[in-house]
This record gives C-alpha cells, sequence and structure tokens, in this order.
C-alpha cells in the first residue's frame, strides 16, 4: 500500500477499547454487576471497574473460558473470543445474550474418531502408552471419607461422558465412550501409622500411575490416602482425555459435589456443554472446508522456516530439569501494567523474551518453536466451555529477532506474527492429520507453552491444590517431544519458567544460562514497557489489520 492509499483511508479507526481508565467506574446495569463479580472472582482481584481491560488486569485465554462458563451457569452467553474483542466491562456487557441452545443432556456414548492431538500421540515411538498421565494432589481440611468420594466420582463419571473413554490399541486405534455407571478407579490406603508416610505414599504413587489400561479403563483414578495428620487425595488421568482446562472444570464440579455430599443435598452441576464427541466431528468437517484449505500456505511456509530440524530425540529418561522464578513484583507488572504500552497479552511479552534470548544464547536470528493453544474457542456454533477431554491445538510459530531493532518494533512485531496466526492454530494439526498433508510434518526443537494463573479462584474451603501431582506421571520410555520444552505458568505470584531438556544434547549450566537470559530479558522488557507513554497501536488494533506496522506508522507520521 503506497503513501497516497493510506491518505485514502477514511479516519478515524474504529479501534477495541484501549483506554485504561485508570479511575474506577462501577457498573450501572444489571449485566455490567455479573461481568464485574464473575471476573473478580475468576482473576481474583477487587475491586474492579466497567472501563478496566481485561489484560491489563491479568486476564488470559484459559480465565475467559472460565468467565464464559460461569456466565453459563447464569443462562447467559458470551463467546471467548467477544472477550479478545471487548476487553472492558462496558462494551463487553453489550455482546452478552441469553442461552438459546440447551446441549442434550443424555449421556454420551459409542465411538469418537481421533483428534490431531490424539494422532500425534499415537503416532510417537512409545513403549508404554499407558503410562502418560496428568495428576494433581489435594490436600483436605477436614478427614474424608471412602463413600463419600465414590459417590462424587461416580456422579462425574457419569456426568462428564471423556472419563469412560476406552482405546482399543489393534491396527486401527478406535477411541468409545462407554455408557454410564462403569467402574471407578478409586483406592484407599492408610499410612497413618507408617514411620515414613510420604515416602510410602511416593512409592505407591509411582506404581498406581503406571497401572492405567486404556483398553478397559478407567482412565481416571483416585487414591485416598490417610496421613498422620491429613488427608490427601490423588487424582491421575490420562493425558488423552485431559488437559488443564478440563482439571479446572473436573475441580471446580468436584469441590462442589463434595460438599453436596457433606450437607446432604442432592447432586447437581451446570449443564453439560457440547460433547468431545461433537467435537472431533466438527473437526473432522472442518478438514473438508475450503476456509482450512486457504490456510495450507502459511502453514507450508511457516513449516520451512525450521532451521533447526531434529535428527533424533531422546526419551524421558534422558530428561533433565530446570526451574526458575520472576520475582512477584516483576511477575505482577508482567500480568498488568506491562501490557498497556503496545495493547499486548502474555504470550506477546513472553515470546518476544524468549527471542532476545535465544538470540543472546546461542546467536539465533530465527527458531521454529512448537506453541500450544486450548483449542476451544475457534469452532463456530460448538460450546465446549464446561466439557472435559484433551482439546489442546499444537502448532509451529517462527520466532524472528535482529539485535540491531528496538525493543518497541520487536514488541510490535511479535505481537503481530501471533494475531495472524490462523484461527488460533488449529488448523494446522487438522492439516496435517486430519488431512494427510505429509509436507507439513515437522518437529521444532523447542517447545513453549504458558498455562495462565493457576493459584487465582484455586482456593475453596474443602482442600488446596499440589499442581504437582505425586508419582512419575510418564513413562521413563516416552519419547521427549522437543530437545527443549518451556513451560511457564504463575503460581503463588510469581511466574515459574520450568525447563525440560534432552541431557543427550544439552548440559545443565547451558540450560541454566538459556534461563538467566531468559529472565533478564523478560525484566527488560517489563521495564522498557513500564517506562512508555500512552499506546501505541499496532494493525491488529484497528479496523484496517491488513496494515502492516510500517505503513500505519507512516500514516500516523502524515
Amino acid at each position: 500500500m503506497n503513501s497516497g492509499d493510506l491518505k485514502a483511508l477514511p479516519l478515524p479507526f474504529t479501534l477495541n477499547n484501549l483506554t485504561d481508565n485508570t479511575h474506577y467506574t462501577p457498573a450501572t446495569t444489571d449485566i455490567e454487576s455479573q461481568l464485574v463479580t464473575i471476573w473478580q472472582e475468576v482473576l481474583d482481584q477487587k475491586p474492579i471497574g466497567i472501563h478496566d481491560h481485561y489484560f491489563h488486569r491479568g486476564g488470559d485465554s484459559i480465565r475467559a473460558i472460565q468467565i464464559v462458563a460461569r456466565l453459563r451457569e447464569r443462562n447467559l452467553k458470551l463467546d471467548v473470543r467477544d472477550i479478545f474483542q471487548y476487553p472492558t466491562i462496558d462494551e463487553l456487557a453489550l455482546q452478552v445474550g441469553q442461552v438459546t441452545r440447551i446441549v442434550d443432556q443424555s449421556p454420551v456414548t459409542g465411538i469418537v474418531t481421533l483428534t490431531p492431538i490424539q494422532h500425534w500421540f499415537f503416532s510417537q515411538p512409545n513403549a508404554c502408552p499407558q503410562h502418560f498421565n496428568q495428576a494433581i494432589l489435594l490436600k483436605f481440611s477436614r478427614s474424608v471419607q471412602k463413600a463419600d468420594l465414590l459417590k462424587v466420582l461416580t456422579f462425574l463419571h457419569n456426568h462428564h461422558d471423556a472419563l469412560r473413554t476406552k482405546f482399543n490399541l489393534a491396527v486401527n486405534i478406535v477411541q468409545e465412550i462407554a455408557e454410564p455407571n462403569v467402574f471407578i478407579g478409586l483406592q484407599e490406603l492408610d499410612l497413618s501409622q507408617q514411620a515414613d508416610p510420604l515416602a510410602v505414599m511416593q512409592q505407591h504413587a509411582d506404581v498406581a500411575q503406571a497401572s492405567i489400561n486404556l483398553g478397559s479403563g478407567p482412565l481416571l483414578n483416585t487414591v485416598l490416602y490417610h496421613l498422620p495428620d491429613q488427608d490427601c487425595v490423588l487424582f491421575y488421568c490420562h493425558h488423552l482425555v485431559i488437559d488443564g482446562v478440563s482439571w479446572r472444570i473436573l475441580l471446580e464440579d468436584f469441590s462442589q459435589c463434595f460438599l453436596q455430599v457433606l450437607n446432604g443435598e442432592t447432586l447437581n452441576l451446570p449443564l453439560k456443554t457440547d460433547s468431545f464427541k461433537c467435537h472431533a466431528e466438527r473437526l473432522e468437517l472442518y478438514s473438508k472446508s475450503t476456509e482450512l484449505n486457504l490456510q495450507l500456505p502459511y502453514w507450508q511456509n511457516m513449516v520451512t522456516a525450521n532451521d533447526h530440524a531434529l535428527q533424533s530425540l531422546g526419551t524421558v529418561a534422558d530428561a533433565g530439569e530446570y526451574s526458575l522464578n520472576l520475582n512477584e513484583t516483576d511477575t505482577q507488572l508482567l500480568l498488568t501494567d506491562s501490557h498497556r504500552a503496545f495493547n499486548t497479552r502474555m504470550d506477546d511479552i513472553l515470546l518476544a523474551a524468549l527471542s532476545i534470548a535465544l538470540n543472546q544464547w546461542q546467536g539465533r536470528q530465527r527458531t521454529l518453536i512448537e506453541m500450544e493453544g486450548h483449542g476451544r474457542d475457534e469452532l463456530s456454533d460448538i460450546d465446549t466451555q464446561r466439557t472435559i477431554g484433551w482439546f489442546t491445538s499444537a502448532y509451529p510459530k517462527l520466532l524472528q529477532y535482529d539485535p540491531e531493532q528496538s525493543l518497541a518494533v520487536l514488541i510490535k512485531e511479535t505481537k503481530e506474527s501471533l494475531r495472524k496466526i490462523p484461527n488460533k492454530g488449529l488448523g494446522y494439526g487438522v492439516l496435517r492429520y486430519l488431512c494427510n498433508r505429509s509436507e507439513l510434518n515437522t518437529t521444532p526443537e523447542i517447545g513453549f507453552n504458558y498455562l495462565g494463573q493457576m493459584n487465582a479462584g484455586d482456593q475453596n474451603e474443602l482442600f488446596s491444590i499440589d499442581w504437582q501431582g505425586l508419582g512419575r506421571a510418564v513413562s521413563l520410555q516416552m519419547p521427549l517431544a522437543h530437545e527443549l520444552d518451556i513451560l511457564s505458568l504463575v503460581d503463588n505470584k510469581t511466574l515459574n519458567i520450568h525447563f525440560t531438556y534432552n541431557r543427550l544434547k544439552f548440559s545443565y549450566e547451558t540450560i541454566q544460562q538459556l534461563g538467566d537470559l531468559y529472565l533478564q530479558s523478560l525484566r527488560e522488557l517489563i521495564q522498557f514497557c513500564k517506562a512508555q507513554d500512552g499506546n501505541d497501536l499496532t494493525p491488529s488494533d484497528l479496523t484496517y489489520q491488513e496494515l502492516s506496522i510500517d505503513e500505519l506508522d507512516l500514516l500516523f507520521t502524515e
């Protein structure tokens, strides 16, 4: 677009609400009041005014899913994408409507088509596919009776259909959801008289987590441990039927049902949303769509950018680990104030900082990484905000960094490249696995995943949550997904960055160096953003999103 074209564009542009009024403005309507209440609960912040910007108050995509789910419990409808497009309550309230479609609440059973992420799992040369779990440990503030636990677990298995899934691992893998009232995996272990109960609990959990049977189930299992001073409940579930969002749904429902049992009430949960089976069927339809075919050139170009193709990967037995934390003050700035300058989100800053760190670490100016999304709000006319399953979408993303460019340019280019990913990356896996586009086969050297905030709104009167779980969750024979995985989350008000690396390729000292450079880059970007005045707009903030950053700068200059 030339200068003459720019001058011909009508002004002013229509913007998403980028104002971030520092003055508190209370709700003036019933819908605004309900949104304020839900935001305060989910974001664990008070007070929140109707002009506060969602991403400047620490919001992220996973919390957006929780907001939509809680609105639905009030018979109110909103799409996750609406929160991204209208990030203040005064604007968002205008998008809220009444729920008009109720999903069939009868049990979902039968054959389910494998989704792209499940195809990826079964394509791995894994000698122990049954041992690939996620786990959490609940530490109760009161004694727990096995009978009460069994009532709750039975109800949850009947309500959340995907928990009844089993897999026939024949030549053609078949995924099937069983009828309700299946066998419930619940063990009870009294360790109150043990000399070292924690050691015994750890050993038991290691054995239990390796015992899941994909063919017969159940894939969600529970152990009740009676310790000398506390009762604990271990949940471990095969990753094929659960993800990070699902754990939040499961824990909220478990807590609600357990309280109902204790109070002698009838077990009751909010209405189910569209099933995982429905989601898989919609992905099949999406694979045949014109919309998806239009994405193919984008992903073909992305795959050719892999300058660090893998020769071979080690296994979990070869993995080393290294963790470090951003302090509480900088974490708070990263969650909130750092996003005002360029209207950014967490991934924008985290990936811009990683680009700098990789350059300082190994001189890289471009690195193809693999990112993960929650995969729940990319298909239209389907609502899975209260559905349990493994919805994750994984896709390649090119990081680029020129040491000569300014930090402002780096942040804006990183932000814009993320906004231009088609349909939040959902199409890549569909093309690769459901459309069998073999030219898209690639395994980036580095994996990146930001899991959001694990502490906000997770506290309750029954138990505290240890997100690390207990026992070995994954077989030592499982191939590493990448040579280096970078997992970050906010827990106890600090950003935790966890590196899992192949010790056959990287030394501990090398990864420690990368970690230190990453923290240094994050702090540098946080302070840089904090020091900026006003908002620096980028094309994705405007009606004319086809503009480049340079064209936008030229337009405002003129």
